[in-house]
């Protein structure tokens, strides 16, 4: 014990600490604090909440559950237990716990708003919307009641009712940043970008889009000559390739170009046109010493005030000759057309049991495709399901060591059909005919309707009817995979 500190002191130190964001120092008071009282409920409760706030999910679990042996039928604790299993992505034991804290505090707004939560994460809309509109009727002018029952309307395609509930939210709170924000994504999906954009740049606030903080100022597009600009990437890598296409436009206003992107990317975005250093992101921020001023990679549309009708055209990266060739050897002996397929996305994303699907979903297409060799471009876990195939595959995942060698196997196939993952925004940039298999409300950047996007030429969309129900797609692409 620190000399002259009380159990009081420890508390004081502890709180203020937390107040000011310093949650490691908090946790470490807290800590002190119960060493010396322990079982104090309302410092275990403040220290599972600090652990939270720093990341330390397991360690906020640990000592709710601590608490709960305690005091069993206290519902904070089950609510906030509920909380950090969310975030770790057990959302049944997540749900399991919210029930209990409504049937010991039937009143109690957080835990039903959290219900709403989990519900609309595991596509559960319509229980998502009751649970809502239960919170309505307790609160009906809590603005986060009116988001959460927005951000369900949008998951279920309901825009404008979704538009509705953001809307009379931002009259009851002007700086709802999450209200602007489910806006925001809204009208990207319909195509009103117009307004759209300046809502996107709160994603800064609304998800960790990248990790460092620098005190260079931001770009807004106006010329930099003699300068140097940072642009970073951000969330997922799809998005650099539809983005991509913006960095000529960019390296017309100014000096010098200095590219970050995600382990992966480094060699395929190696001498792309408006790019003059690529780096690859590390555990460490660029030193601010190496350039003048920084854009995020997904602001370059706002910066360009980017339309429908004026998305800049596709940029393919330079594919080195012998890259190419070693893939087109390798491919060499499979009869037929090439085509490239890929079942799932990133199991880590919060809605990839909507988007991806099961290859055994897949395989009364492949089955029935005729004249065709499939290639897996399938990395991850879901690769491993070849291994229940009874159609001849190729596996090429233990190539594709990055994004590079999985852009020469593209370029090696005659198409790739996918369901919407990374490997989609890469074919579509590299010009390879596409075929994009789309959840019934699918991200923004595929808008709302049509079997085609503004953003790659070569690609064609099949969208689902309904919700989780893949078979009208794979009808649509097996039809038009025979008619070829």
């Amino acid at each position: 014990m620190q000399d002259g500190m009380t159990v009081g002191n420890w508390l004081e130190q502890a709180i203020t600490a937390h107040d000011a964001g310093d949650f490691a120092g908090a946790v470490a008071a807290y800590r002190q604090f119960l060493s010396l009282t322990p079982g104090n409920i309302d410092v275990m409760t403040l220290l599972g909440d600090a652990l939270q706030q720093s990341g330390d999910y397991p360690g906020a679990i640990a000592v709710y559950a601590d608490a709960l042996a305690l005091q069993p039928e206290n519902a904070v604790l089950q609510n906030n237990t509920g909380v950090a299993l969310r975030h770790q992505g057990y959302l049944a034991d997540a749900l399991d716990c919210f029930l209990n804290a409504i049937n010991l505090a039937p009143g109690y707004v957080d835990a039903w708003l959290n219900i709403g939560s989990v519900l609309n994460m595991q596509g559960r809309l319509e229980h998502a919307a009751t649970a809502f509109n239960r919170v309505l009727d307790l609160e009906p002018q809590n603005p986060k009641v009116h988001v959460g029952l927005g951000n369900t309307l949008s998951r279920a395609g309901l825009f404008d009712a979704a538009l509705t509930s953001y809307e009379t939210a931002l009259l009851l709170e002007p700086g709802n940043n999450d209200a602007r924000w489910g806006r925001g994504l809204v009208n990207l999906s319909l195509g009103q970008w117009d307004t759209a954009w300046q809502d996107y740049e709160l994603r800064f606030r609304m998800q960790a889009a990248y990790p460092f903080a620098y005190s260079r100022p931001h770009w807004r597009g106006e010329g930099f000559a003699d300068k140097t600009l940072l642009i970073h990437d951000e969330i997922g890598y799809g998005d650099v390739f539809q983005f991509s296409r913006y960095f000529p436009r960019v390296k017309q206003r100014g000096g010098r170009v200095l590219l970050e992107v995600k382990p992966g990317l480094k060699r395929l975005f190696e001498g792309f046109p408006g790019v003059d250093e690529v780096r690859e992101r590390g555990s460490q921020p660029q030193p601010e010493s190496d350039f003048d001023l920084l854009v995020p990679l997904e602001s370059l549309p706002a910066v360009f005030a980017t339309r429908t009708d004026s998305i800049p055209p596709l940029v393919a990266p330079t594919l080195p000759d012998e890259l190419l060739a070693a893939w087109q050897e390798r491919l060499s002996s499979l009869p037929g057309r090439k085509v490239g397929i890929v079942w799932a996305g990133n199991p880590n994303s919060a809605y990839d049991v909507q988007r991806s699907m099961q290859l055994s979903e897949l395989l009364p297409l492949l089955r029935a495709a005729g004249d065709c060799s499939f290639v897996s471009l399938q990395v991850g876990t879901a690769a491993e399901q070849m291994q229940q195939s009874d159609v001849a595959i190729f596996d090429a995942s233990p190539w594709l060591t990055d994004f590079a060698e999985t852009a020469a196997a593209i370029r090696s196939l005659d198409r790739v059909i996918t369901v919407e993952t990374s490997v989609a925004h890469l074919a579509g940039m590299l010009g390879t005919p596409v075929w994009v298999m789309l959840t019934k409300v699918p991200a923004w950047r595929w808008g709302v309707e049509g079997d085609n996007t503004p953003w790659y030429p070569a690609m064609r969309l099949y969208r689902q009817s309904e919700t989780g129900d893949w078979s009208n797609v794979l009808d649509a692409v097996a039809k038009d995979l025979g008619a070829i």
